[in-house]
């Protein structure tokens, strides 16, 4: 009876899966393809790799006239997508022309009916791998129903699926990596599955190349595994090989290329981490008093407001977004200021050295308040997860313990790296929603479970 109970909740959660595939893929078959700000030169590289099949970077793209080889700005699978979008579908590409030719407001035809299936598909991807991780974790149907209702309540599904972006193959590689990891923690110790989560990560990195940080970061965890496991040194040193490689395999064929083409070894254009290198630096210049309130003000939510009632409206002014802001300083004035010293690598040494470890306590205070802000995707969904984590983690079994601090770990790590280099905001760490669903869902079931025994009793 037990059995066809699961079996029967089985389909019932593949069928919870389908519908909510369905739903997203209207959402953006219906709402259409935006253009953002930063969609222009991902749409450049991907028309110049179509039309020339020269891989670039920048904003420009001339059909007649094929580019010089370059390096994108940011990853280069975005602009392979972008390049197939086109390849699949004239009116695709017409709409993409236009919206490379003209301002954003333009009223350029955005059908774009490969880019919204392409779309449909990473994000049906990213659905799936999150229910599978639940299942691995939780071992039952219901518990991934209730994940899978919580991921399509954040925000951030709905708001980064429809626009020309990086962000739904982000969301694909991200569920990848992170069902790679799950079940390379579930295999004892074997080195294969830790390969696969290197390649996975190395589609991540493709994606959004401040990813390729990870494999170094992960030596410290290497570090300390071998201090708590002496024992399993051995095993250990050839998993985080095993890692290593799966990432190097993954990268190869670009560096290859850049090295071959451009006598050029790295993932994307050297200037490009310039600018938003310049913009979280300039939130160094901050004092004290910001850095105490900042902690109320990026709360999600009633954050602002409170901190506004607290500490005055020109907390405002300087830890938002507007013309007096710190970001503002940073990409108008810093960026500028760096750009004078001449070359790249003494523009960051200049950024370094005069604006981070020039005051180094400060400097790392800030990043923690700056990783802060990163933490809430999905605003209130996300800080409630944050609230409820440490009962959760408690209330686990061991197995699923281990289980999901290995997927918070990655994505805890690029929070902070995130916040080191970047203005930290929770669009960069959208790979939260897998976790922070899986312990929403775990609280529900609880409740649901202590519910369930009270009116048990009272029966």
């Amino acid at each position: 009876m037990r059995g066809f109970a699961m079996m029967q909740g089985m389909k019932g959660l593949a069928l919870c899966v389908l519908i909510a595939c369905a739903v997203m893929a209207g959402h953006i078959f219906q709402k259409g393809l935006g253009i953002q700000p930063d969609s222009p030169r991902y749409i450049a590289s991907g028309l110049n790799l179509y039309q020339h099949g020269v891989l670039t970077g920048g904003w420009a793209y001339d059909p007649a006239q094929a580019p010089a080889p370059g390096l994108p700005q940011g990853g280069v699978f975005t602009s392979l997508e972008l390049a197939l979008a086109a390849a699949l579908d004239d009116r695709t590409r017409s709409a993409l022309e236009c919206a490379v030719r003209e301002s954003i407001h333009a009223p350029c035809d955005r059908g774009m009916t490969s880019l919204k299936a392409m779309y449909s598909v990473e994000i049906a991807v990213f659905l799936i791998c999150l229910v599978s991780v639940a299942r691995l974790l939780f071992g039952d149907w219901l518990r991934p129903a209730l994940a899978l209702a919580f991921a399509l309540s954040f925000k951030e599904m709905r708001a980064y699926s429809h626009d020309v972006l990086s962000e739904p193959a982000f969301m694909m590689m991200s569920g990848l990596f992170l069902l790679a990891v799950m079940r390379a923690v579930r295999a004892g110790g074997r080195a294969l599955p830790w390969l696969l989560a290197g390649l996975a990560l190395g589609g991540m990195a493709l994606v959004k190349p401040a990813w390729s940080a990870l494999p170094v970061g992960s030596l410290l965890v290497l570090a300390g595994m071998l201090v708590l496991h002496r024992g399993r040194a051995l095993v250990w040193g050839q998993c985080w090989g095993a890692f290593a490689l799966g990432w190097v395999l993954a990268m190869a064929p670009l560096l290859l290329r850049n090295y071959l083409v451009m006598d050029f070894v790295g993932l994307s254009d050297g200037g490009y981490m310039l600018a938003p290198l310049s913009d979280r630096l300039g939130y160094n210049a901050m004092g004290w008093r910001e850095l105490a309130a900042g902690v109320l003000f990026y709360l999600p939510d009633f954050g602002d407001n409170a901190a506004i009632a607290l500490f005055g409206q020109d907390i405002a002014e300087k830890l938002a977004w507007g013309d007096h802001s710190y970001y503002i300083y940073g990409r108008d004035v810093l960026h500028r200021m760096a750009l004078a010293k001449g070359s790249v690598a003494e523009a960051k040494a200049f950024l370094w050295s005069e604006h981070f470890f020039n005051t180094p306590v400060k400097s790392l205070l800030v990043s923690v308040l700056l990783a802060w802000r990163g933490l809430f995707v999905g605003s209130l969904l996300g800080l409630a997860a944050l609230l409820l984590l440490v009962p959760v983690l408690r209330g686990l079994s061991h197995p699923q313990r281990t289980g999901l601090l290995a997927l918070l770990l990655p994505l805890g790590m690029m929070v902070g790296a995130q916040a080191l280099i970047s203005v930290s905001i929770p669009r960069y760490n959208v790979g939260l929603i897998v976790p922070f669903s899986l312990v929403l869902a775990q609280a529900v079931y609880w409740l649901g479970q202590r519910g369930y025994r009270r009116l048990g009793r009272r029966g």
